[in-house]
């Protein structure tokens, strides 16, 4: 890891587990809301405060077919305040995923990969890494019980707030995709007679 823990973000399912709460330092500092796909909706708009009435910091687009999101820091209803940013998945058959975001005036990628040794807990982490230097740069623990706790992501570097921003919205993006495919996937296996 890349020194001291600079951030730590505790990710909560809401009352009806769709939603998710995130706070920091116990402060209460996003409220995800969580809409199924359609025309003209975002799969997750992150709202700067404790409910859907906060201002909005940002969003994700998921791809219909296909593992690639575009994430976007900003209001989407301001289309000239908002920075998109796309993240893909390195083959159909990988579990690497990666986006390119600005670090003082220089594009630099960052992956995320899934993770045995790093986090707490052993089952669905993932590990972010600066892939110019390797190092890992954020932890995400899951946390897979019946409490609503979802997982704890750790941040290792101080690249600011918008960047942190990022970081969250790529992490829950990726729970979130691995959520709807996982019930997607048990609502079509089907029982047989």
């Amino acid at each position: 890891m890349s020194g001291p823990t600079v951030a730590v973000y505790e990710i909560a399912d809401t009352v009806w587990r769709h939603d998710y709460a995130v706070s920091t330092n116990g402060r209460h500092v996003y409220y995800v809301e969580n809409s199924k796909s359609g025309v003209g909706k975002f799969g997750l708009t992150f709202h700067q405060g404790q409910d859907k009435s906060a201002p909005v910091a940002g969003a994700i687009k998921f791809h219909h077919f296909s593992s690639d999101m575009e994430v976007g820091v900003g209001d989407p209803e301001n289309a000239h305040a908002v920075r998109w940013e796309r993240m893909t998945r390195e083959s159909h058959m990988s579990l690497k995923h990666t986006f390119r975001v600005s670090i003082g005036g220089k594009q630099t990628s960052f992956t995320w990969k899934r993770t045995h040794s790093l986090g707490e807990g052993r089952l669905g982490n993932l590990k972010l890494v600066d892939d110019s230097t390797e190092a890992v740069i954020a932890v995400f623990s899951s946390r897979k019980s019946f409490l609503k706790k979802t997982g704890k992501l750790e941040v290792y570097v101080d690249y600011g707030p918008q960047f942190e921003l990022v970081v969250l919205q790529t992490c829950l993006g990726l729970r979130e995709r691995t959520r709807r495919t996982n019930t997607s996937a048990a609502a079509t296996g089907g029982g047989g007679a």
